[in-house]
């Protein structure tokens, strides 16, 4: 199916789409109209998740699971144009609340209730997929006391997921790394991420190197580079240890030579093919904050986690050991936040270092 990718991620962040419609507050009317109007080819149901600070009285929790499932019914009101619904799995790090939650979709309906959502007999039935957003998962994680017995995020997803059919597209947005993938697929079964983490690693400098299976290195990797750092000043090598395709590593020359008159000398048509961009360079362009250092990173770094996707579903459909490998990946490389946190400090010692008041700042930096 080809999705109607516009829709789809504005449909995605319901609580920062309408604005621009006027509509100031986003009611579950509102939501569903605009559903209605826009016929996306997937659009998200409203959840209610807790803005405040965790932790969450049970009392805000029972609330966040009833409001989220009448919500969902919502968008599964019998319509000439059903909507492919994709809900997301409430309950916060509660694994009885989400667990609840699924028992509450899985509920066989009657009476008006079943007349709102007819023809199907329970909510999961017009349901098409099932969303987790780690995000405020790790908030609430991270608020919970050391001494308390904290869940671990597959447990999480096992508690919403695993009674679920596994059918129904299954996607999950901000994961953190690699090996966080290769979890929630091994022990979930989950289908689609988003690619936001590959992302903010080109934004902080970071040019993603790694491949799935993982070579069996003599000391573990880090799953990238961070071209911040002085060492790649001198650094030639393109941005891949491993063949990459993308634009940044196989850039390709035009083939049409545009004219700006008829007057001009008929020119030879250059070479197909380019030289990769150096890791040097691109040094070079974070330094300077050029805008072309993200350009060509977020082509690297999403070419990479393509190639890494594509290669965990060749390796299931082909029925190779999967869970070792990824054991083997684990080993490999280094699962550690390390690489960006390290990336990320020194973009913003590039940043402090540049633009008005620089020299002012200087001063006050080196009279500490």
């Amino acid at each position: 199916m080809q999705l109607h990718y516009a829709a789809f991620n504005y449909l995605l962040n319901p609580f920062s789409s309408i604005s621009h419609l006027g509509i100031r507050r986003v009611t579950p009317k509102a939501w569903v109209e605009y559903a209605r109007v826009c016929l996306p080819d997937i659009v998200v149901a409203l959840p209610d998740i807790p803005h405040t600070s965790p932790p969450f009285s049970q009392k805000r929790v029972e609330r966040s699971l009833t409001r989220s499932s009448a919500w969902l019914s919502h968008l599964l009101a019998p319509s000439p144009a059903p909507l492919n619904v994709f809900v997301h799995m409430a309950g916060g790090i509660n694994t009885s609340a989400r667990g609840a939650f699924v028992a509450t979709l899985k509920e066989t309906l009657y009476g008006q209730e079943a007349d709102a959502i007819r023809p199907h007999s329970c909510l999961d039935d017009g349901v098409a997929g099932y969303i987790v957003d780690l995000a405020p998962l790790r908030i609430e994680l991270a608020a919970e006391p050391p001494d308390e017995p904290i869940p671990t995020v597959v447990d999480l997803l096992k508690a919403s997921l695993t009674s679920l059919p596994t059918l129904k597209p299954r996607l999950v947005n901000s994961v953190s790394s690699p090996h966080e993938i290769l979890f929630l697929v091994r022990d979930v079964g989950v289908d689609l991420f988003d690619s936001k983490w590959a992302q903010d690693a080109a934004a902080a400098g970071v040019a993603l190197d790694f491949v799935f299976p993982a070579p069996n290195f003599k000391k573990r990797q880090n799953i990238g580079h961070n071209l911040y750092d002085t060492a790649y000043a001198q650094d030639f090598s393109s941005l891949s240890t491993f063949p990459c395709s993308c634009a940044a590593c196989r850039p390709v020359r035009p083939t049409v030579i545009i004219a700006h008159s008829t007057f001009d000398k008929p020119i030879e048509a250059p070479r197909s093919d380019a030289p990769s961009t150096a890791r040097a360079y691109i040094h070079h362009l974070c330094l300077t904050h050029e805008m072309s250092a993200h350009t060509l990173l977020v082509l690297h770094n999403t070419a990479v986690l393509e190639a890494f996707l594509a290669s965990i579903r060749d390796i299931i459909t082909c029925g190779d050991d999967f869970p070792r490998l990824v054991d083997e990946f684990v080993t490999a490389y280094d699962e550690r936040a390390t690489l960006m946190e390290e990336a990320r400090t020194m973009w913003r010692e590039v940043d402090l270092a540049r633009g008005k008041g620089r020299l002012a700042r200087e001063k006050e930096k080196d009279a500490s």
